[in-house]
């Protein structure tokens, strides 16, 4: 998943707070090595919940696993226990060998997310995005309410950003501004779907929407014409 970015330098300096990256290069790695590291726990959520259900689908109902799903964070302590209890008491060795995986796939998630929060350590909070809040609305009450900007100042920085039209709820939206730099990336946060992906389905949604616009207007022209050729031919 490739996150969003954008980023303008204006002839301003405003001291950045201490907490923050040093310059805008390193924030943009560390949002990437963040974006990375979610990436591999979607990933790992997914071989997980398929391995779950490989193993309940092998065996009886009473020795199933009855979680109802895996969270962003993987099992819980209290799921972990269960898993273990079952692992330790599980005989057939193709059983456990299934059960080994999906307690070593759980591992793999709690480094991944002990490495999440050293980064986030490194990092602003990011907005998570709202129902019909826009790129620009977030932009805007960054750089004037966090930063003190004035509003020309603000609305200058901005137009010469590149923003995205349309976020879905759930996007994290990151953004910097230090002496004169403005950056603002786009990750997928909790949302269901990546924003590159929800920028390429929107973008083919036009492309089918201007396709069939032209697919009617040559039956409307075709129609026409056959309509002008029966007048003709009925003089």
């Amino acid at each position: 998943m490739k996150l969003l970015t954008a980023f303008t330098v204006l002839a301003l300096f405003v001291a950045g707070c201490s907490s923050e990256p040093k310059n805008v290069q390193e924030f943009q790695d560390l949002v990437q090595k963040l974006d990375s590291k979610n990436v591999e726990i979607q990933t790992i959520n997914k071989d997980i919940s398929s391995l779950v259900k490989q193993y309940n689908q092998t065996v009886e109902p009473g020795q199933q696993i009855n979680f109802t799903g895996v969270d962003s964070l993987g099992f819980d302590e209290g799921q972990q226990k269960v898993l273990k209890e079952m692992l330790d008491k599980e005989e057939n060795v193709s059983y456990r060998g299934m059960l080994q995986k999906i307690v070593d796939k759980n591992s793999e998630i709690q480094s991944l997310n002990d490495q999440l929060t050293e980064l986030r350590a490194k990092l602003p909070a990011p907005r998570r995005v709202k129902a019909n809040q826009t790129h620009m609305q977030l932009a805007l009450d960054y750089l004037m309410k966090e930063k003190a900007l004035d509003s020309k100042t603000a609305h200058d920085l901005v137009d010469k950003t590149m923003l995205i039209d349309e976020l879905v709820p759930g996007f994290d939206v990151w953004m910097y501004f230090n002496e004169g730099t403005f950056g603002t990336f786009i990750t997928q946060g909790s949302a269901p779907i990546s924003p590159n992906k929800y920028k390429y389905s929107i973008r083919r949604e036009q492309i089918d929407r201007a396709a069939e616009k032209g697919i009617q207007a040559y039956k409307d022209s075709l129609a026409n014409a056959n309509a002008d050729t029966l007048k003709l031919q009925g003089q």
